[in-house]
């Protein structure tokens, strides 16, 4: 899978993926990096006219780590900024950070092997 994602701060963008998230990459076309994840899944989920879901359309980033609390901390040495705390949903851990270009991501630390 390929996924774009578009900013107004595509520069400030690209520094935190290699400098804060500290993701592999190579070089792409253009001289564009390609950050290079090692696993991904796509899940499809509902949205509701009521308007108290995120809207049809919208795509929630979520990384995936094995001890969400070191990896905060970790990730807070580099100066990411957290929006709020861990909290648990009964089936992960997680918390949401951001990104340059007004993006927010989540993180997060599953209960169930491999998910």
């Amino acid at each position: 899978m390929h996924l774009m994602v578009y900013s107004r701060k595509d520069e400030a963008l690209t520094q935190f993926l290699r400098d804060k998230l500290r993701l592999p990459f190579r070089d792409g076309d253009d001289g564009w990096p390609l950050f290079e994840v090692s696993t991904a899944d796509l899940g499809a989920y509902p949205t509701s006219e009521r308007g108290d879901e995120p809207p049809s359309g919208w795509m929630l980033p979520m990384f995936r780590c094995d001890d969400i609390h070191t990896t905060v901390s970790e990730l807070k040495s580099r100066g990411v900024k957290f929006t709020q705390g861990v909290e648990d949903d009964g089936s992960m851990l997680f918390t949401l950070f951001e990104a340059p270009g007004d993006l927010v991501w989540m993180l997060y630390q599953s209960y169930h092997p491999g998910g």
